[in-house]
């Protein structure tokens, strides 16, 4: 998380706002680049970001747009291939030295709660209640090939097109069909985009979008209407999924839109070997990917939790740092580095408190 100050002149009434600067690549540049990072950094990666997830909850704030292009990770190089090692090499710059540190950034979805509204989320309820953090007993790795299938995304332009559509579709031919399909498509990520990215966004969140925009195909309720519900509806617990997401990237190097064993056979086989071979102008740093089965089980436990598709079942970020690994990550990393108010409370922001009083000194003044 990034810390700013907001400053009022009291005379000409200007205001500015101090951001600290933040030198480093983002996740989502190094994961392009090399594919699953190695060890020692994606450790580094995941307790921070749920460390820093948990943190803002515990505040009683929703990011509501996690994804790896939102993710620094200071005192990195992209040149760096301890980035990608699980050597000493890569140890010492996450754990000796401890060089690198992952900073959230683009607080522009983000959302503070009022204690009005923190009785109706999910997330804080669970924590409220003591649901346990993650602690793998099975001996079974669990599977996270499909612990994320945005595949229905880019599919429900044509799932959900109207049977009239599609006798004037077939009458009109191919070309129209695939407009038809196309422009549909086009609505749908168009109207996600009002909630965060539509490929780390949790499944409820996608189905209020999908209603959305069946409704605007349909003339109904106003969109305005219905995404700012949706938005409204926006809870801890869809943060949670979208840190999942993220995780599952970081580790296995494949997309979140990609089935894990899929996408890498498909990236290491012969046929992908030799077309990169015959028409790579360049050469480029050969991506590393892992299976289920190289991921640490504790780590692939806390990525299941995260990113399970029932919302009641969905493991909290609150009760993930609280895990066996994030809490040895953190001891290896000297501790977390802020204070962490206990799970069944919260500390509120100021202008969360009776109201959001922020926006209405800015109504006021605007």
């Amino acid at each position: 998380m990034y810390y700013f100050f907001v400053a009022f002149d009291p005379y000409a009434g200007a205001r500015c706002v101090v951001l600290s600067l933040v030198i480093g690549p983002t996740v989502e540049l190094l994961l392009v680049k090399g594919g699953a990072l190695g060890k020692p950094a994606a450790e580094v990666i995941s307790a921070g970001l749920i460390g820093a997830g948990a943190f803002l909850h515990s505040r009683a704030v929703l990011h509501r747009d996690l994804k790896p292009d939102n993710l620094i990770l200071m005192g990195a190089h992209s040149s760096q291939e301890a980035l990608w090692s699980d050597g000493e090499d890569a140890v010492e710059f996450a754990f000796v030295k401890r060089k690198w540190k992952l900073v959230l950034i683009d607080f522009g979805f983000a959302r503070p709660l009022g204690k009005e509204e923190l009785s109706d989320d999910i997330g804080y309820t669970m924590d409220k209640s003591g649901s346990k953090p993650v602690n793998p007993t099975s001996s079974h790795m669990p599977d996270l090939n499909d612990a994320v299938d945005p595949r229905n995304l880019t599919r429900t332009a044509s799932i959900d097109r109207s049977d009239k559509e599609m006798r004037s579709s077939r009458r009109s031919g191919r070309n129209s069909l695939n407009a038809s399909v196309s422009k549909s498509v086009s609505r749908f990520h168009m109207n996600m985009s009002a909630v965060g990215n539509r490929y780390y966004a949790a499944p409820e969140i996608v189905g209020g979008v999908k209603k959305a925009t069946r409704s605007q195909r349909a003339g109904d309720d106003p969109m305005h209407k219905i995404l700012a519900e949706n938005a409204a509806d926006y809870g801890m617990i869809a943060d949670a999924f979208s840190v999942g997401c993220i995780l599952r990237y970081v580790w296995t190097g494949v997309p979140p839109s990609e089935n894990v064993n899929e996408y890498i056979n498909a990236q290491t086989g012969f046929l992908a070997m030799l077309c990169g071979m015959c028409f790579s102008k360049e050469e480029k740093k050969t991506k590393r990917y892992r299976y289920n089965n190289e991921i640490p089980q504790d780590i692939g436990m806390v990525i299941k939790s995260l990113s399970i598709r029932d919302k009641f079942k969905r493991m909290t970020l609150r009760a993930c740092s609280e895990s066996p690994v994030i809490l040895e990550i953190n001891k290896k990393l000297g501790g977390v580095p802020f204070e962490m108010a206990p799970r069944e409370k919260v500390a509120f922001l100021n202008c969360a408190v009776g109201g959001n009083q922020l926006n209405k000194v800015v109504a006021t003044e605007d």
